[in-house]
């Protein structure tokens, strides 16, 4: 897969070359698909200092999405902005959160000053997720909230779940665009 635009695209063609090689080949069009796609929302591939050859797909410091060459390729995707997804997803939210033991998440609570709301409680006050992430409810009626910093590995994924992660990258780019934008208005002001 070749991305054109000249010199300055010839990091990011060997980075996804070199991902490509690493993954099996029944799922390199998968992830060629995803990255060419990330590069076209304007998300160019980060190589990650990692023993497992990993890419963030990152503008600016805003991380969208991780590839691992692992496993026949791990795919990694923030999507706390998207209004509906599929059940796939809310399962790997529930099972990321289950998993955490409580890491990177923290109790819904009206009660808590205005600051705090959301909040994981893993960060302190200095939250490296910007206060955005997920809301979850278990089924004892427990509401959380689950910092959106980190990408929520789905696993398993196929060629038949690309036009929904599309969509869904869609819907948090166009989200990321609006922080931003809202962030220079006040740096501005």
């Amino acid at each position: 897969m070749e991305f054109n635009g000249g010199r300055f695209y010839i990091k990011q063609n060997a980075l996804i070359s070199q991902l490509l090689s690493a993954l099996p080949e029944d799922r390199r069009y998968l992830f060629g698909e995803l990255a060419e796609f990330l590069i076209k929302l304007a998300y160019l591939p980060q190589k990650q200092a990692v023993k497992t050859l990993t890419l963030s797909f990152k503008r600016g410091r805003q991380v969208i999405a991780k590839v691992r060459a692992c496993n026949g390729g791990e795919f990694r995707v923030k999507f706390f902005a998207c209004a509906n997804p599929p059940q796939k997803f809310r399962d790997a939210l529930r099972r990321d959160i289950e998993a955490q033991n409580e890491q990177y998440w923290g109790t819904v609570n009206p009660d808590r000053p205005a600051h705090l709301k959301n909040k994981c409680d893993s960060c302190g006050t200095a939250c490296t997720g910007g206060n955005i992430g997920y809301y979850w409810k278990f089924e004892d009626g427990r509401e959380i909230f689950r910092c959106g910093a980190y990408p929520i590995l789905i696993p398993d994924i196929t060629v038949n779940d690309l036009a929904d992660i599309k969509r869904m990258l869609i819907e948090q780019d166009k989200y990321f665009k609006t922080i931003h934008v809202e962030k220079e208005r006040v740096w501005k002001l």
